[in-house]
């Protein structure tokens, strides 16, 4: 979702309070496509400190949650998900793409937060491996193991989408930072691969990042997100290597 589809759904934006409605910090877990980012907002809600951790920026649920509400502001909006997570005595989270977190910035969210944004940036260090699932994803349309996707989908090699999703990637990882560099923001940084063998040591560190006593957490048996690769993927990534190995006349 892009702000111009915001301004589409709310009749304003900014947060025009002359005080913070909370002293607590808001979690913003930045992710891009297949980093991981649902395991991890399952991690941590697992742990009972953290709200939501959903995405509340996608443009349908805004629309539809705002419109049951008789929201028609976007600081207003959030305002109504704090109060939730309030009520469970939780500290609210909330997934955000680059141009998400750029979007709460420009409508002045931080203003809200007497403890400020906590950026949680979670990545996938292959980068191949990433864009290999969000091009089957794109296909199948089936973008959490939880979901059923379209049936009878056979999966093709698309080396240009998987290209393609890795330059969309490699961009929003940057601009990412580039935000929180300018912004000043207080971040604290993780990886699919991380988040995938060594959970503990990822909600640990996010733990103490966010002020929250976690060093007892340990993960649920069983989750709703599963692991969604198969031999297919492995498969892909490795002829997209090769292919581009020899275009790029790499002599390994």
């Amino acid at each position: 979702m892009n702000e111009q589809a915001a301004t589409k759904v709310f009749e304003t934006m900014r947060f025009e309070g002359a005080e913070p409605i909370t002293d607590k910090p808001l979690v913003v877990l930045g992710f891009t496509n297949r980093c991981g980012s649902n395991l991890l907002a399952e991690y941590m809600t697992s742990t009972g400190k953290f709200f939501g951790l959903g995405e509340f920026l996608n443009e349908t649920v805004m629309a539809n949650q705002s419109k049951q509400a008789g929201v028609t502001n976007f600081a207003e909006y959030l305002a109504m998900h704090q109060a939730r997570a309030d009520t469970n005595g939780k500290i609210l989270g909330i997934k955000a793409s680059a141009w998400q977190l750029a979007m709460m910035l420009r409508a002045g969210i931080p203003q809200m937060y007497g403890g400020g944004i906590k950026l949680i940036n979670i990545h996938r260090e292959d980068l191949v491996a990433q864009a290999v699932s969000r091009s089957i994803a794109l296909q199948t349309k089936k973008w959490k193991s939880s979901q059923d996707g379209l049936e009878g989908v056979e999966v093709e090699f698309r080396s240009k989408q998987i290209m393609a999703a890795m330059t969309a990637a490699l961009a929003s990882n940057e601009a990412m930072s580039a935000i929180a560099s300018i912004a000043g923001l207080d971040i604290c940084r993780t990886t699919y691969e991380e988040v995938t063998t060594k959970p503990i040591d990822a909600i640990r560190r996010i733990g103490a990042f966010t002020g929250v006593d976690l060093e007892r957490w340990v993960p649920p048996e069983a989750t709703l997100m599963q692991r969604q690769s198969d031999d297919t993927n492995i498969r892909y990534a490795e002829m997209f290597r090769r292919q581009h190995i020899e275009e790029s006349g790499f002599n390994l």
